[in-house]
């Protein structure tokens, strides 16, 4: 017989969730990905949403109302410093 509850390793979370849609390149991926934000925006309205775009496409999205955060990924930048260590420090 049972007496007490056992904390289960894979119990629910009451934390909304967090989202992140990643779309570098692509301008039009982007936009095509829009219906599906605000679909799941209305789904889980408690959702923290955020989304990585390259300098493209950046604009598209950082106003969007459904989107809570847009994370910039400078694919030029990376690829410039990469082969560089010592310049590593510059990326963040």
């Amino acid at each position: 017989m049972m007496t007490g509850a056992i904390a289960s390793p894979m119990a629910v979370s009451t934390d909304p969730p967090r989202i992140l849609f990643i779309r570098l390149s692509a301008v039009g991926d982007v936009i095509n990905t829009l219906p599906a934000l605000e679909a799941l925006r209305r789904g889980l309205p408690d959702a923290f949403i955020g989304y990585v775009v390259e300098d493209r496409a950046h604009d598209l999205i950082t106003r969007h109302p459904s989107v809570n955060r847009v994370h910039l990924y400078r694919r030029k930048r990376w690829a410039r410093y990469l082969h560089q260590p010592m310049h590593w420090w510059n990326l963040f």
